[in-house]
């Protein structure tokens, strides 16, 4: 997320993936060893734009999020997404710097 200037720490991950987009429910990814199947879009509420330690608070996040990043989540409806909930299809270890595919 580092080209949009919103630091990746907001939206607590557990791994961060340089890609164009979010990859779709049901599309699986590879990183060496370790297997992952996307499930279902990240909705996301108020806590990303709130101040975070040393990060201020930022309140057009959000709003950012509703308008470029809304999309259907089943058992939501429309929500504010960004991330992907994943299921860990095979287990190890994943390197900084590893290609997904």
């Amino acid at each position: 997320m580092g080209q949009t200037g919103v630091a990746a720490a907001r939206f607590r991950p557990n791994l961060v993936i340089d890609a164009a987009h979010d990859p779709e429910p049901g599309q699986e990814l590879r990183l060496g060893d370790v297997g992952l199947r996307v499930i279902v879009p990240t909705p996301r509420c108020v806590v990303p734009g709130l101040g975070q330690g040393q990060l201020p608070a930022d309140r057009s996040l959000l709003s950012a999020l509703a308008k470029h990043h809304r999309v259907l989540v089943p058992g939501f409806g429309r929500a504010a997404c960004f991330g992907t909930y994943a299921e860990v299809l095979q287990p190890g270890r994943i390197r900084l710097g590893q290609r997904v595919h």
